[in-house]
């Protein structure tokens, strides 16, 4: 069954909040405190017991100083369950909310008030169970692109956010060097604690790996410049431009290029990807 979804269409997803009765999965790249209220507020006291929450957001730097993602608001919704999964992915674009692995609403509305009352939105209510499982397979492989957030970190970022909403507020206000140096510091700490896997090449090379063959099923053949321009795309914490793999005292190209082809290799020993005519393919597609 299908149902479209216009402008006020909050009234059909607090049913389907309040229906859901083991899993909800929720991808919005905006989370506000009225967005985490409106989810908590509709869920059954059977679901606050034994029900799953998923989220995939976006808790880059810049959209927690522009107040788009509130980390506390997640950490409210946190609070409402026994089990609860968190999720980045700093490209994130997709609005998708679905329960039970029963229904899904795909729509242009984040969780937030505008998202959720003062915008006109639009979007629709599937209920086929294949489409919806093939739509949650889908959104879990966008979170294993990403980064799976603890609790711990989550209240890190929380701290954060008063500071760098408070920080970007003043730079947008007075041009003072000193505040946009400041701004930049705590950007960069906070993008440091989303991309742990910097800090260790086994553990970037598994990621990369994981995209690469994520990019190649999707997209089919493809050449290391195309590989690598996905990667930045997906998971631009991950690529630094400004750092270059140094050996002996001279630069050999951007470090995580490098990564990007030690990934590569590794797949390929693994016989997971074959390099055909100077492109990338899965070993499962015939030549």
């Amino acid at each position: 069954m299908i149902e479209l979804l216009q402008r006020n269409w909050s009234a059909v997803f607090r049913k389907f909040v309040s229906d859901t009765a083991t899993e909800l999965f929720i991808s919005s790249p905006y989370i506000t405190g009225d967005g985490g209220k409106f989810i908590s507020n509709n869920l059954s006291n059977v679901f606050r017991r034994c029900g799953k929450i998923a989220v995939l957001t976006n808790l880059s730097p810049m959209s927690m100083a522009q107040g788009a993602t509130d980390p506390a608001a997640i950490g409210n919704l946190w609070q409402s369950c026994s089990n609860f999964e968190l999720w980045h992915l700093p490209s994130l674009h997709a609005k998708l909310y679905i329960s039970d692995k029963k229904a899904v609403i795909i729509t242009s509305a984040n969780l937030t008030m505008g998202g959720l009352v003062n915008n006109f939105e639009y979007g629709v209510s599937l209920s086929d169970p294949k489409i919806v499982t093939d739509i949650l397979d889908d959104a879990l492989a966008y979170c294993h692109l990403g980064l799976n957030i603890t609790k711990d970190q989550l209240e890190s970022f929380c701290l954060a956010a008063k500071d760098l909403k408070e920080t970007y507020k003043r730079q947008i206000a007075e041009a003072n060097k000193d505040i946009q140096n400041k701004f930049s510091e705590l950007s960069k700490k906070v993008e440091d604690e989303l991309a742990k896997e910097r800090l260790s090449i086994d553990s970037i090379n598994n990621v990369f790996a994981k995209i690469i063959l994520y990019l190649i099923g999707k997209f089919g053949q493809m050449t290391t410049e195309q590989i690598e321009d996905g990667i930045k795309q997906i998971r631009p914490d991950l690529c630094d431009d400004s750092v270059d793999r140094v050996i002996s005292g001279k630069p050999f190209g951007k470090k995580w290029k490098h990564s990007v082809r030690s990934s590569q290799q590794h797949l390929k020993r693994k016989r997971l990807i074959t390099l055909s005519d100077g492109k990338w393919l899965l070993s499962s597609i015939k030549q």
